[in-house]
């Protein structure tokens, strides 16, 4: 699989990529002119068609061996004969599942570890109080 990146609306400046984008150098385009180091020998043009044949056969082998793997998976969970909606809906289900628990074991910890504040009987306040004895008055310490 081969990719063109569209930097500009010319295609100046695009370059092509191969499945995982990863760039594929250039291949010098061919000349009128036979002489010399800008022209391709025969064995260099086969060579350089060979590496991007393996490059090629190599990302078509992890692109089969991860949809195979992938269908293993959806045999395994019993997902195989589901349609993409359907596997997308049971997928969610199991992460809200999943999340809600996560959620209640957070939640229980603090549930059994907070001690209710301590009940005092406070006198009257008279307007004879200062700011600072109302604020030691109305804190609760957990």
């Amino acid at each position: 699989m081969v990719w063109e990146t569209l930097n500009d609306v010319d295609a100046t400046f695009s370059e092509f990529v191969n499945g995982i984008f990863e760039p594929i150098p250039p291949t010098p385009e061919p000349t009128s002119s036979t002489n010399g180091a800008q022209n391709m020998t025969m064995q260099q043009q086969i060579s350089s068609d060979q590496q991007l044949a393996a490059m090629l056969q190599h990302e078509v082998d992890l692109q089969q061996r991860q949809q195979q793997s992938f269908e293993r998976l959806k045999d395994s969970l019993g997902l195989h004969n589901m349609s993409d909606e359907e596997i997308a809906k049971k997928l969610q289900e199991e992460e809200n599942r999943l999340a809600a628990e996560a959620e209640a074991e957070a939640n229980a910890p603090q549930q059994t570890t907070t001690v209710p504040p301590p009940q005092t009987h406070h006198p009257p306040q008279h307007p004879s109080h200062t700011h600072e004895e109302k604020k030691k008055k109305e804190c609760v310490i957990l």
